[in-house]
């Protein structure tokens, strides 16, 4: 009797791990996407619950997609989002297609030539560095899936994720990130035990990565239960067996479905159970029946009574990781036509490999165990020689072939002569997979092309060398990218490469190195070896290298790690400009270089007029940044930022946009256009976190956004005072010029989260390199706010002088203030300090009209509320203009919603009117003890103070704590701070 669904596997059991898959997809479809990793070992049956739960999915109206990695390395760059896009693209009207893709229509062509006959008129897609042409693959990707998900929810199931490579994991990274607000549900399937050893810890690093920055669930399937098992049997015999061998399949294979499988199909083969009678019988005791006691010698027993000719076939299949066509394995196989179908039909029959969709039509094994078992039956020489032959082959056949799998092939077999023929293929597919910006494949292709090189020439090692290492800068593999150049420079030396090829390697590598993000000490070695061999010539070479060299100068090393921006060579500058392209310019734009208000217009006209997108991006990030840092003009920034958004979503640059965004949202916060900046930083969140957690931008997104924001509603001080403080005092710091900024937050967000002791500390350190450093030093300005600002709230009056004087050259210069404060205003608050109300009313009408014209309300409202300090501390001044400035003060900050500012103006008019109207219903003794708390009294000695007993002050103290819901006095101290209560 033929057995019922010995091709296919019944489906038994599971409820409870679709439920939850269903109640996961219930969630999606509410917009609320999200990512599951199925696993279990091999054979268990993750591939058919997800199957199943696929169809149903698609049965519901969803568009459920399957693709599946290869263990084969030969596969094309980024093959499985291929196949996901081409599944996608299959379901579109060619319009429904071009609306869905939109700007990535470009980059998708790129990576699926599909895409190209689909949308016929396709421009160009722009050149970007390396990193960022990956996100905006990545972001192209997304956008497709999530387009199309806004009108039907998406299945998304890649299977065998074991198998897939840096780039294909770091595309779903990205879009695992991207699609948490939209109906896309991602499902990877995978099993670590298939893995080799040399092959886990990368797969183990890839996995640690998507749990660091996606976090997705887990499902793991175990074997089925005993009566799970007796079903299953039931549906692939057509009817019971006997209870005892139930029991015995389930106890050998643990319930795993696929051993059960085979191992039924071994004993039916072997007719050690047969069907007599209309049942199933067996004629061997339990103990006698000779089971296998794995599943892969359960295969290996069935492979052995196949014909010797699908053996044969079968065997040569193997080599082939992914799947296979019958005009190679007629050329491979040395069997006739009819021989080969007849062995394929033999295979497909006894369910160990499968048909695949394609034309031609292609192959593949049923699971990857078979393939294991076949392959694994070679002994070593066999495997070489094999492969050798599939890599000649596959030169013989017509028609194009991969040169990726010709390049694995001669790989497989390098220990037979001839394998240096494989390195043409190599070095071709190493250039395709970094024109699809594969670029850790195309690491992996010129990592083969080294190993067979060994016996090529010097000047061919050294080329190979040399493409690797920015290979691997490229892939970010920045460490092997510096040990490599390292050999590739010793390659060219011996090699006798003229000085000029060497200074070429060495600019490429270092630009390579420093775009990806390694640290100064990484790439510098690069710069001065090439400055080096072109010390004697002022070329193009020499430029690019002295640009990449800048001049940093340490100011400060002691406490605080504080470097000066000391400018580019000009000479550089002038060949650069002179000799180079436009990215040559553009890298001679550098941020932390002072700039007129005309040469940044001049910039801004770069912009406008360039190609290369690196260099407009550029442009238009260092005029933002003048614009905002340096010459405090923040409408005019806002309505340049336009344009810069605009040319970054047209060049498809994920981190320029999200740049934009975040400078975006504090010139709104600048201009107390709240609810405008908390949906742009909403938005730069967004983007940044599509980058990935590691990105510079989110420390930017803090530093610009969260301090400003801070004016505004409460945020999270001390932890933003403890991240500053880190950066500033951190050695490593004092290697860029980015210390003073880190420096001028450091003292403000300690003062902010009531650190006051640490605020004095810092601002004693900070003081002494500010009057050190030129005034056209990138946040000199910053720093001279930020520390006048400690000194004003401090009440420092000793440190009021050397601010006035400070702010007073900046003024002279006409260097604006910084974009958070004015120098006007810094000098009025030293002026009343040191008790000179007439300069001080002065500067306090110049602040407010400097924040004026710049429409920065929120500074135009402190302004006021800073004058009426200024007239009631030391020597009061006029009452009634104090009560009318608080007045107006608190009507701006209410208007603005600034409420942390509104109830410092509250508690300064209840304690000038001696009224109890102050934050929290405190008393204004209770605000007295609350000050000594600050000043770092203890109850003792508030008690002493206050004249009062010790339980009364204990009962103060605790009174003050329930009333702000403080738990201990550094909170207290910190609220204290924000409220205002410490200014008088």
């Amino acid at each position: 009797m033929p057995l019922k669904l010995l091709g296919s596997e019944p489906f038994v059991g599971r409820q409870t791990e679709l439920e939850k898959l269903h109640g996961i997809l219930a969630d999606v479809v509410r917009g609320r996407g999200r990512f599951v990793l199925v696993t279990g070992e091999a054979g268990i049956g993750k591939t058919s619950v997800v199957q199943h739960f696929a169809v149903e999915c698609a049965a519901s109206g969803a568009i459920a997609l399957w693709t599946a990695c290869f263990e084969a390395e030969w596969q094309p760059p980024y093959a499985a989002w291929v196949d996901v896009l081409d599944q996608l693209a299959g379901s579109l009207s060619d319009q429904l297609l071009q609306s869905k893709v939109g700007s990535g229509a470009s980059v998708l062509a790129q990576l699926a030539p599909n895409f190209l006959q689909r949308l016929p008129a396709i421009e160009q897609v722009a050149d970007l560095p390396p990193d960022q042409a990956r996100y905006r693959l990545c972001e192209s990707i997304s956008h497709f899936l999530t387009a199309v998900a806004d009108q039907h929810p998406i299945l998304l199931v890649i299977d065998d994720l074991q198998w897939a490579d840096q780039d294909t994991m770091e595309v779903l990274c990205y879009v695992a990130r991207s699609v948490r607000s939209n109906q896309v549900f991602i499902i990877g399937i995978y099993r670590e035990s298939e893995v080799a050893p040399e092959q886990r810890k990368a797969l183990q690093r890839m996995l640690a990565t998507l749990q660091r920055e996606v976090a997705p669930e887990s499902l793991e399937l175990h074997g089925l239960n005993l009566p799970e098992v007796n079903h299953y049997l039931d549906l692939l015999a057509a009817q019971p067996l006997p209870q005892a061998l139930v029991r015995a399949f389930h106890e050998q294979t643990a319930g795993n479905p696929f051993f059960v499988r085979e191992l039924f199909r071994h004993l039916v083969e072997e007719t050690r159970i047969t069907h007599r009678a209309g049942r199933w019988t067996t004629d061997f005791s339990i103990s006698e029946l000779g089971i296998p006691p794995a599943v892969n010698q359960v295969v290996a027993c069935r492979l052995d009574r196949l014909s010797a000719a699908t053996n044969r076939f079968l065997q040569v299949a193997s080599a082939f990781g992914a799947s296979f066509e019958f005009a190679l394995l007629l050329l491979l196989t040395g069997l006739s036509e009819e021989a080969l179908l007849d062995s394929l039909d033999e295979a497909l029959q006894a369910g160990l490999i499968i048909t695949l969709d394609g034309r031609p039509p292609r192959y593949g094994f049923a699971h990857s165990i078979v393939r294991h078992t076949l392959y694994e039956r070679l002994n070593p020489d066999r495997r070489a020689r094999l492969h050798r032959r599939i890599a000649e082959a596959l030169e013989l056949m017509p028609g194009s072939h991969a040169a990726a799998e010709l390049a694995f092939q001669y790989f497989a077999s390098a220990a037979l002569p001839g394998s240096e023929n494989g390195i043409r293929h190599c070095l071709i597919a190493a250039e395709l997979a970094a024109s699809q910006y594969a670029y850790d494949q195309q690491v992996t292709l010129l990592h083969m092309a080294r190993d067979l090189a060994h016996s090529a020439t010097l000047p061919q090692r050294a080329d190979i060398a040399c493409r690797l290492a920015i290979a691997e800068a490229s892939a970010l593999r920045l460490t092997d990218a510096w040990h490599t150049g390292e050999q590739a420079q010793a390659l060219l030396n011996q090699s006798g490469a003229a000085p000029q090829e060497v200074a070429a390697f060495c600019v490429a590598l270092a630009y390579a190195l420093k775009d990806g993000g390694a640290s100064l000490r990484n790439w510098s070695p690069f710069v001065d070896h090439g400055l080096t061999l072109s010390a004697s010539e002022r070329n193009l070479s020499w430029a690019r290298l002295m640009l990449l060299k800048g001049r940093v100068e340490a100011v400060s090393s002691e406490g605080l790690y504080i470097s000066r921006w000391a400018g580019h060579e000009a000479l550089a500058v002038g060949l650069a400009r002179a000799q180079g392209d436009e990215s040559d310019y553009a890298r001679t734009l550098e941020p932390l270089d002072y700039r007129t208000p005309e040469e940044t217009v001049a910039v801004i006209d770069l912009a406008r007029r360039w190609q290369r997108p690196a260099a407009v991006l550029r442009a238009h990030d260092v005029a933002i940044r003048d614009l905002i840092f340096r010459q405090g003009a923040i409408p005019t920034a806002k309505e340049h930022l336009a344009e810069f958004l605009l040319a970054s979503e047209r060049f498809g640059s994920i981190p320029a946009q999200a740049e934009a965004m975040v400078q975006l949202a504090l010139c709104e916060a600048l201009l107390g256009n709240w609810e405008a900046a908390e949906t742009a930083r909403l938005q730069a969140d967004q983007l940044v976190a599509r980058l990935g957690g590691n990105h510079r931008l989110h420390v930017l997104a803090a530093l610009t956004i969260e301090c400003v924001i801070g004016d505004y509603r409460a945020v999270d001080w001390l932890r933003l005072a403890q991240d500053f403080t880190r950066v500033a005092t951190d050695p490593q710091t004092g290697l860029s010029a980015m210390g003073l900024t880190a420096a001028n937050f450091a003292v403000f967000t300690q003062l902010r989260a009531g650190n006051l002791a640490e605020a004095r500390r810092l601002l004693a350190l900070l003081t002494p390199v500010l009057e050190r450093l030129p005034l056209t030093t990138y946040l000199f300005n910053g720093g001279v706010d930020r520390g006048g600002t400690v000194v004003w709230e401090l009440r420092a009056v000793d440190d009021a002088p050397r601010y006035r004087a400070l702010a007073m050259r900046l003024l002279e210069a006409d260097i604006a203030g910084s974009p958070y404060r004015s120098n006007a205003l810094t000098v009025a608050r030293m002026a009343a300090l040191r008790g000179d109300l007439a300069e001080a009313t002065a500067y306090f009408a110049h602040a407010r009209r400097a924040a004026e014209q710049a429409g920065q309300r929120p500074l135009r409202a402190i302004v006021d509320y800073d004058e009426a300090l200024a007239l009631t501390i030391g020597k009061p001044g006029d009452a009634a203009r104090a009560g009318a400035l608080f007045s107006n003060a608190l009507a701006q900050f209410q208007a603005l919603r600034m409420q942390p500012w509104e109830q410092r103006v509250l508690s300064q008019i209840g304690m000038t009117a001696g009224a109890p109207d102050l934050p929290h219903s405190l008393t204004p003794r209770e605000v007295e003890v609350l000050r000594l708390i600050a000043q770092g009294a203890t109850n003792r000695e508030i008690a002493a103070q206050l004249v009062v007993s010790l339980a009364t002050a204990e009962r103060h103290v605790a009174n003050i704590y329930n009333k702000i819901g403080t738990r201990n006095r550094a909170e207290a101290v910190a609220f204290a701070h924000q409220h205002g209560l410490l200014l008088s």
